[in-house]
């Protein structure tokens, strides 16, 4: 016996515990498929809004950021990236190829930040 108010992440958990029926099984695997469908509608919808902004600051004259937006979506399933994380080995490998632009580029904002401006810096220019 749980005490009430415990919360139960995984549909599929409170399915089995109850030793439920066909219908509760197909009611969770629904709500399973609502969330996910939530939970990618949401992912597309922050990441295609970033990048487009990001993107469209290249070529402003011919993609708006819903263009850029819309051709981050067709980057996305083409280059699968969950692909190169599918085995701890190929993660470990990929987090770590990160140093390899984080480290000059951290050097050139601190060169920045400490030698050339000095850490004065006018809030007004950016």
């Amino acid at each position: 016996m749980e005490p009430l108010g415990t919360i139960i992440v995984a549909c599929i958990d409170a399915v089995r515990k109850n030793e439920a029926n066909f219908g509760d099984r197909a009611g969770a695997v629904f709500a399973r498929i609502a969330f996910m469908l939530s939970y990618f509608g949401m992912v597309v919808a922050f990441n295609c809004g970033v990048a487009g902004i990001d993107l469209a600051a290249l070529l402003p004259r011919w993609f708006t950021i819903r263009r850029r937006g819309f051709l981050t979506i067709v980057f996305v399933f083409v280059m699968q990236p969950l692909s190169l994380l599918n085995s701890a080995s190929n993660f470990r490998t990929v987090v770590g190829s990160f140093n390899v632009f984080l480290g000059p580029l951290t050097g050139i904002m601190f060169a920045d930040d400490f030698l050339i401006r000095k850490r004065t810096m006018k809030l007004t220019g950016l």
